[in-house]
């Protein structure tokens, strides 16, 4: 219900999740503090954060916001530090406070989605004699092989931008559904059918099916040989494989959303509210608003798909879509999220595969499989291969546009001199190139002497996990925001070493590669359009002087 496009509309969904999080988070995430380790306390005292006194009552996410502030300040101050300061002790202290940071933040998640409790008998005995079947205990396995049935060889179309199902689609596929749903929405999206939505994360979370271009369309599509990894899996494989892409793998960016936030965290940090109660009524829509923005309606029907809850619908209102009038917890899902949450735990609160998601689907595998030992092979996600091949670029700048080619050898960072050389402009601000992966999700590379993790200098163009007739956002000057188009086109085989004319030839690394000539690297092959003066407004200004 709010214009996310504006920042009025950002403002008010932040004003009321933040009142709707405090009021609602669970008796575990107010109690009093644990204490944090020694390094912990020692930075909180350098960042002037006081903790509560043992035995007060503390709010973690706002505790958290606290030292992020903190942090934004001292980021500002290192940023004005003079030009003659040693480099080297400036990169010290930013791992020492990236280290202090990373740490904070593990003790307050640690607090939000509360603490390890030892599993009952009961709980014991469920997980043994649970079985997992198409329908058993939810109807997940079912339900995902019928989207999967929906793709099939030839895919479904989907939107350009946010590469959400057709609307044309929807309707059908929700009552091939075990629980489809009613709305009464003028114009249902994707979004509208939230088991549909969170069927869409899995298949994004997985890498089962992934977003093609053809020609101007874009396409969901199987992925060959994931779809084949996944054929060979059991029910419990499979089970355990679309839980672990739900509660550890899936990110809010694979929904088209702007925003990365951690799906999976989401669920952990809401279920001891949901668990509190036996069973929780919504007398009107208004009173369904927290579960709409934490953690999300789709998150809430995939909760149902695998089993953790019961969800009793009632007919939405005119001009309104789903409305939940109760749901209850139930104890396969309160076991489910225990084990999950002590993996996040034993974890430090961080997942391997969030650095690399081609990483196999096997990290809640340790937690479940002593209760699940039908769970022997894992998904297997393939590995990125480089593709040193000649990659030809569409560059655009609204109707102005460059051809341009780069070796596979070349980095984002070549990428952009060439870019900026082809439209006459200067390189002296900083610029990223921001592209989406094979999984759905937003990745930045940021020019080298920017803040980040990935810096264009170290992503070479053939590794990145583009297709071709995908658009990477290539944005320069944070400033004046110049944003580029550029579209992979084509990627040409590479030439043989003994090769002359056209092409890049092949090249032994050295440890001077840098010093490599721009020609070897990159060219521009063809030129349409004049481009825009880079400083308009200077140039109005000079004009107005020489008058």
């Amino acid at each position: 219900g709010y214009d996310m496009t504006s920042p009025e509309g950002i403002e008010a969904f932040k004003n009321i999740h933040n009142q709707q999080l405090q009021a609602n988070l669970p008796a575990t995430n107010t109690g009093p503090m644990t204490t944090p380790p020694k390094e912990v306390q020692q930075m909180l005292d350098l960042l002037g954060v006081q903790l509560p006194k043992t035995g007060q009552p503390v709010n973690p996410a706002s505790l958290l916001m606290q030292i992020m502030t903190k942090m934004e300040q001292i980021d500002e101050l290192l940023g004005e530090d003079d030009e003659d300061e040693d480099d080297d002790d400036d990169d010290e202290l930013d791992t020492q406070v990236e280290g202090f940071l990373q740490a904070i933040q593990a003790q307050m998640i640690k607090e939000m989605v509360g603490g390890q409790e030892s599993l009952s008998e009961e709980a014991i005995a469920l997980l043994k004699t649970q079985t997992i079947t198409d329908t058993e205990p939810g109807t997940l396995l079912r339900d995902f092989q019928t989207v999967l049935d929906s793709i099939g060889s030839e895919g479904i179309p989907v939107s350009g931008k946010r590469h959400q199902l057709s609307m044309n689609l929807l309707p059908e596929l929700n009552q091939r559904l075990s629980h489809p749903i009613e709305t009464a929405l003028k114009r249902p999206q994707q979004q509208s059918y939230p088991p549909i939505h969170g069927l869409y994360l899995l298949l994004r979370a997985t890498g089962i099916a992934q977003v093609v271009a053809k020609g101007k369309q874009y396409r969901l599509m199987l992925n060959p040989s994931i779809y084949d990894s996944w054929q060979q899996l059991n029910p419990t494989e499979r089970y355990c494989t679309l839980l672990e892409a739900w509660l550890v793998r899936s990110r809010s960016d694979m929904l088209g959303e702007e925003r990365s936030n951690d799906e999976g965290l989401k669920c952990l940090q809401m279920w001891p509210t949901i668990a509190a109660h036996k069973k929780q009524s919504y007398a009107k829509y208004s009173d369904q608003e927290t579960l709409s923005h934490w953690p999300g309606l789709h998150n809430v029907a995939l909760m149902q798909l695998f089993g953790m809850l019961s969800i009793t619908s009632s007919k939405p209102e005119a001009g309104k879509g789903w409305r939940i009038k109760n749901i209850e917890a139930l104890p396969w899902g309160k076991v489910l999220m225990s084990l999950t949450r002590e993996a996040f735990i034993a974890a430090d609160c961080h997942w391997p595969s969030a650095a690399d998601p081609t990483l196999p689907v096997n990290e809640l595998q340790p937690a479940l499989q002593p209760y699940f030992p039908q769970w022997q092979k894992s998904l297997a996600l393939p590995k990125r291969l480089f593709r040193p091949g000649r990659h030809i670029f569409k560059v655009s700048l609204g109707k102005v546009w460059r051809r341009i080619a780069m070796s596979g050898e070349a980095t984002l960072a070549d990428f952009s001199d060439i870019i900026l050389a082809s439209v006459d402009f200067d390189s002296d601000h900083l610029d990223l190139f921001a592209y989406t992966n094979e999984l759905g999700c937003r990745v930045e590379a940021l020019h080298p002497d920017a803040d980040g993790e990935l810096r264009t200098d170290r992503v070479k163009i053939g590794d990145l996990p583009i297709a071709e007739g995908s658009v990477m956002l290539y944005l320069f000057d944070f400033g004046d925001e110049w944003e580029f188009e550029v579209l992979l086109e084509a990627i040409e085989e590479p030439k043989p070493e003994t090769e002359s004319g056209k092409g890049f030839q092949k090249t032994k690394k050295s440890k001077r590669s840098q010093t490599r000539s721009r020609q070897s690297l990159g060219e521009i092959l063809e030129v349409r359009g004049k481009a825009p003066p880079q400083y308009p407004d200077y140039d109005d200004e000079d004009d107005d002087e020489d008058d």
